[in-house]
């Protein structure tokens, strides 16, 4: 605690040394990246997707579950902070098995029901801009790939001039690199047979075409992924599942290019394909339930699918990323008769090839073994992480707030509004 302490003490010092020599650093939040456009994945066309002996729709009951294992939830969280001298962003990474904290990190001193995982703060979780000239081993100042972390200059046109980092990109890599070290410790520590449940996907997905405001963010895409890929490998090795759970679907079009490929092993005809995956997933599922007369309120299972990735994807960004085979798990919050008229939520779970290859689709009912939250419709380890990690970046959040004002430091209106108001829908 001593040390997650010094290093947001030490932030706090070179803002007020930069604010008394009069040295502003405004950074724009946001990184202004459409990936409903530009990514790998979701721009596929319709045979980077194939099917697999198990492709359909299937419905996940009770009796379909495989027996209940051990589910570990791994989730990340971050927030950012600015003034008008300076901009960071913190992030936190949570182990839980069930309700319980296994790890927080960085860590705080909790009290834990249970024996903890320890973890020593050696990682950094804060990342911050060059400019502020802070030395601290748990503040880093430099991207995954060794770029200075610089913000881009405002209306730049030039593309010398836009190698700069908008806070939304600092805190995604500080994040990522955070759920990685939880997800490694979580492997490490599952013992053969458990599952490990990851909030996200496996990996990230890259974009076709340089559009951001810096390119140095492929090089650093390229750490980040490296990085994933090898614990997801020795999770495999070490015969641990990990299931990726994908929550925000709305710019994802995986499934709505794969509408052919579906649609051909459905047997349905004349449909419409949608502009993203939940509506696809609600649709297919809809047409399915229909069709068989189904009535009940268990979740149906869209897939699995086959996502090979291209060769191009290696030659651009010099990184072997595994196969995956994904599925979408429709979750109707009220019971069903013979139609799906009623609000669903919708998750898409992923796994190595390898996993699936080893069991099926038993894989994907485990990481279903415990239902789902009603509020969040998340499978319970993914809802328990995810509280955890934004309860622990709220702790830092507020503690580095009152730092800044007690020093009296000016924050941000957006960073002002999110201390006052204190609200978990602000972290990510």
């Amino acid at each position: 605690m001593r040390k997650v302490v010094e290093a947001m003490e030490a932030i706090v010092s070179a803002v007020k040394a930069r604010r008394l020599r009069g040295a502003r650093l405004a950074a724009p939040g946001d990184g202004g990246v459409v990936q409903l456009t530009l990514d790998y994945y979701s721009d596929a066309p319709d045979s980077y997707s194939r099917p697999l002996d198990e492709t359909g729709i299937h419905v996940v009951t009770a009796g379909r579950r495989a027996e209940r294992a051990r589910v570990l939830g791994v989730d990340g969280s971050s927030r950012r902070f600015s003034t008008p001298y300076g901009s960071l962003a913190l992030a936190t990474v949570a182990l839980t098995y069930g309700p319980l904290p296994l790890l927080d990190y960085p860590p705080l001193g909790y009290d834990y029901p249970i024996r903890p995982i320890r973890c020593e703060p050696a990682q950094p979780f804060i990342a911050a801009y060059a400019a502020l000239g802070v030395r601290h081993e748990l503040v880093a100042t430099e991207s995954p790939a060794g770029h200075p972390y610089e913000p881009p200059p405002p209306l730049s046109s030039s593309e010398e001039e836009k190698r700069g980092y908008a806070l939304a990109d600092i805190a995604h890599e500080v994040r990522t690199h955070l759920e990685t070290l939880g997800l490694g410790i979580a492997v490490r520590e599952a013992r053969e047979g458990d599952l490990v449940l990851l909030d996200g996907p496996l990996y990230q997905r890259p974009w076709t075409r340089e559009v951001r405001k810096s390119p140095h963010l492929k090089d650093d895409w390229r750490e980040l992924t490296r990085e994933r890929v090898e614990v997801l490998e020795e999770s495999a090795d070490g015969r641990v599942a990990v299931v990726g759970s994908v929550k925000r679907l709305d710019k994802s079009r995986l499934l709505a290019k794969a509408h052919g490929t579906m649609c051909d092993r459905l047997g349905f005809d004349a449909v419409p394909p949608q502009d993203n995956d939940q509506a696809e997933a609600i649709q297919l599922a809809s047409l399915y339930v229909k069709e068989n007369g189904l009535s009940g309120f268990a979740p149906l299972l869209v897939g699995p699918l086959l996502m090979r990735p291209p060769d191009e994807l290696k030659s651009d960004f010099g990184v072997d990323v595994p196969e995956i085979v994904y599925s979408y798990v429709v979750v109707p919050r009220l019971p069903y008769r013979g139609s799906l008229d009623v609000a669903c939520g919708v998750l898409r779970l992923e796994v190595l090839k390898e996993v699936y290859d080893s069991e099926g689709l038993d894989v994907f009912f485990r990481a279903l073994s415990e239902g789902v939250t009603q509020g969040l419709q998340l499978p319970p380890a993914q809802a328990f992480a995810d509280a955890r990690c934004r309860q622990t970046s709220r702790a830092l959040f507020e503690h580095l707030c009152g730092l800044a004002l007690a020093e009296g430091l000016e924050l941000s209106y957006e960073t002002l509004l999110e201390y006052n108001r204190a609200g978990e829908e602000y972290a990510e």
